[in-house]
């Protein structure tokens, strides 16, 4: 008689029980990390056995984990950056994500919001799909105020989101907002015409002329380009979001990665002049901007990446420049002698660009 642990039944439960034991363990070493987690929940342990994989389950006595996050009523990230990041980081912390029927989601209220700028929007789908690409669903709800809630309805928001009962919203509007994923140096030629596209209807809604736009489709893959260069990643997403507005167009550009502090490669011998003359994160920043530092490749930047940005400002393609990265907010207008920096209290964990076009730009 064939021995039931040896039948093709039995081994394919074998293997789905398998998974849900890596699964739980995922959790498992996740909460572990925390402080705070779960009240009252049970946590799963692995118990393996003659090669057999059992799940018991222990409490953890009276942690708990925040059931609906809230957003801050200021929800702009360029006016209460560090009061947003920690909105944020509060989404992203494993503690905080529920498990139902084998499904992880975090869910968040935007009903309080008062204030919300089109930087936020970018910033949150960003992280939407950052925590969807790791099988974690964000849910929420719309914002009572009616202005920010248009502002959310008008930019695509809620085709990235669901309702707290897991339906998606029905709204008919058209999004511009776009992911744009490289690997292995180059763009997908469906995302490139994409993009493209986009930015011949941006300069119809400026001059009511439909050309293409190149200097600013060179800053956006010079910006995508920098996150490489700095990076031993060669598979990296961006979303592109453009907002038009009465006689001008907001361009955003989000990428969650490391940030451009962090990957900035400074020999010993610049890091030892940055410490001498008592430079802080923000001068670090524009330096590299103006072409203090070598690249990755070692190879001094021969005016791509950062330089070439700042020199799109300097030379009227694109507006002014906000720029995000780790502790760093910096500004970078026409005028050199406006540059505006500021020091985070919070750290913004990725790069946000930002910035605007008129029919006063190079178009």
């Amino acid at each position: 008689m064939k021995k039931i642990y040896l039948t093709p039944e039995y081994k394919a439960k074998h293997k789905r029980k398998i998974k849900l034991s890596l699964r739980k363990l995922e959790e498992l070493n996740c909460e572990i990390k925390k402080n705070n987690i779960n009240t009252n929940i049970a946590t799963p342990v692995i118990h393996v056995k003659r090669n057999r994989y059992t799940i018991r389950f222990r409490r953890l006595g009276n942690r708990k984990v925040r059931d609906l996050i809230a957003a801050p009523i200021d929800f702009r990230f360029l006016d209460n950056t560090d009061g947003t990041i920690r909105f944020f980081d509060q989404l992203m912390d494993c503690q905080n994500y529920h498990y139902s029927r084998g499904i992880k989601k975090v869910k968040m209220t935007l009903s309080n919001v008062l204030k919300i700028d089109y930087a936020t929007i970018s910033l949150l789908i960003s992280i939407s799909r950052n925590l969807k690409s790791r099988g974690i669903y964000l849910f929420g709800d719309f914002p009572k105020e009616e202005k920010s809630r248009k502002a959310l309805i008008d930019s695509g928001f809620f085709e990235y989101m669901r309702k707290s009962n897991g339906e998606k919203f029905q709204f008919n509007t058209k999004s511009r907002l776009m992911f744009l994923s490289k690997g292995k140096k180059r763009f997908l030629e469906s995302e490139d015409k994409k993009m493209s596209d986009e930015l011949k209807d941006v300069n119809y809604h400026l001059t009511g002329n439909k050309t293409f736009l190149k200097d600013v489709r060179l800053v956006i893959l010079e910006m995508c380009a920098n996150s490489l260069e700095w990076s031993d990643s060669h598979d990296r997403q961006w979303l592109l979001g453009v907002s038009l507005c009465d006689g001008k167009a907001v361009f955003t550009l989000v990428d969650l990665g490391k940030g451009i502090l962090n990957d900035l490669n400074r020999k010993y011998k610049d890091k030892f002049s940055d410490k001498i003359n008592l430079r802080n994160d923000a001068e670090i920043l524009m330096r590299a901007f103006d072409k203090k530092y070598q690249s990755q490749s070692e190879e001094i930047n021969r005016n791509k990446g950062l330089p070439s940005i700042k020199g799109a400002v300097l030379n009227n393609n694109i507006g002014s420049l906000i720029v995000a990265t780790n502790n760093v907010i910096l500004q970078i207008n026409k005028d050199e002698t406006k540059n505006v920096s500021k020091i985070l209290n919070k750290e913004f964990k990725g790069t946000f660009y930002q910035w605007e076009l008129t029919k006063n730009n190079n178009l």
